[in-house]
């Protein structure tokens, strides 16, 4: 054989068949499929979200925004439905973030009423046309052609709610506030400790970006993250979800900035001097406890007097009433002490005060709440019933 045949020979034995050509493609053609299979599952997964959970994972804006001040309030501008694990909320927010209800947004050159509260004030859980402040609203404008500003914030006690009052006065310096309605609750005095580090200064937030992505799927995966981390926390864990309120539905866009943060030792409120002492940093923590079982703690009383002296000294300049009250779950000895605290402090500034027991009175607890999931909150009917009781003593009072 020539030395040209023999390369010929070598060449032919060289050149792939059918067969070897075949083998070749099937990795690609097993990665195309996978890659399909995918394309596929994430369309029914994406498919199935939306069948099974409708508009909760859809993208929208986030509910809650930091503030230097004040820790964190409501976005403002919102118009849109937020879900917790067993309620939907319809929420509608203003310029500023003060939640409207049924009557919309308030001309603040007629007679004004201001609500004060936590989330029993702001209606958690509950849409926009059902909660407690639209119903108290639609009853004063009814009665009388005022409107009620609801700035009521979930987690806020009453040194919260009074810096976000003052807050109100200087970006609305013209408004006709007659009537300060302070809507209290029993964890008041926890708050108000919990949040004495953002009143001083000495507590930052930073924004948390939570984009919500185009596809319902991938939103629902993260909130299913969050909610799994939530279940199995550490303490540690459980005081970072506390500092950015968990994250719920993703709706908040917030965290208090580094992982380990001291209260203020010294702060000053209403002419109130407090110090806060390590030693009882527990025992302010807490609602009661074993040695004080009906009383708030040394430093809940005194950031509760100093936040009232603060809030009378502006009704009094403004010429309007504080109206205290508290809300049907509230034990006696908490409304004996905090309104005794109320009517000293009102009296020492000279402000014109009204000091309610529980509104509504002998209301059945258990009967109040339906959405056990979102804490316990009152339900639309309860809220109608509660508002008329307050809006009577109003009217008793010549308030309204």
């Amino acid at each position: 054989m020539t030395a040209k045949n023999a390369t010929r020979g070598s060449k032919q034995a060289k050149k792939p068949t059918a067969r070897t050509r075949a083998q070749s493609k099937r990795p690609l053609a097993l990665a195309g499929l996978v890659v399909a299979a995918i394309l596929v599952a994430a369309v029914f997964g994406e498919l199935a979200v939306r069948v099974i959970y409708g508009p909760k994972f859809r993208p929208r804006p986030v509910f809650g925004v930091g503030d230097k001040h004040l820790g964190w309030r409501p976005a403002p501008n919102l118009d849109d439905t937020f879900y917790g694990p067993d309620f939907s909320m319809q929420i509608r927010t203003d310029a500023d973030g003060y939640r409207l209800g049924e009557l919309g947004n308030v001309d603040y050159g007629g007679n004004i009423m201001v609500l004060l509260g936590d989330s029993y004030s702001f209606g958690w859980g509950l849409s926009t046309n059902d909660t407690f402040a639209s119903r108290l609203d639609a009853l004063i404008h009814t009665s009388s052609g005022a409107r009620l500003v609801n700035l009521g914030v979930g987690g806020y006690g009453v040194l919260q709610s009074v810096d976000r009052f003052e807050m109100f006065l200087e970006a609305h310096p013209d408004a006709r506030v007659r009537v300060v309605v302070v809507q209290h609750c029993i964890n008041d005095g926890v708050d108000n400790y919990r949040s004495l580090g953002y009143h001083t200064g000495d507590w930052e937030v930073e924004a948390v970006e939570r984009p919500r992505s185009p596809l319902h799927i991938v939103n629902m995966v993260r909130y299913a993250r969050l909610v799994a981390e939530a279940k199995k926390m550490t303490p540690s864990t459980a005081k970072k979800l506390a500092s950015n309120a968990g994250g719920e539905d993703l709706m908040w866009s917030y965290q208090r900035r580094n992982a380990v943060v001291k209260l203020p030792s010294h702060a000053v409120i209403g002419g109130q001097r407090i110090h806060v002492a390590d030693a009882t940093h527990k025992d302010n923590l807490t609602v009661g406890s074993p040695t004080r079982p009906s009383s708030l703690g040394s430093v809940q009383r005194e950031v509760m007097i100093g936040s009232f002296n603060v809030l009378h000294a502006y009704c009094k300049q403004l010429d309007a009433t504080a109206v205290h009250t508290f809300i049907a779950n509230t034990p006696g000895w908490y409304v004996d002490e905090v309104g005794a605290l109320a009517k000293a402090s009102a009296a020492s500034i000279g402000c014109k005060t009204v000091v309610t027991g529980i509104v509504p009175e002998n209301a059945p607890i258990p009967e109040l709440v339906k959405n056990r999931n979102s804490a316990g909150h009152f339900h639309a009917e309860f809220s109608r019933t509660w508002a008329e009781e307050v809006a009577r003593v109003l009217h008793e009072s010549n308030l309204d």
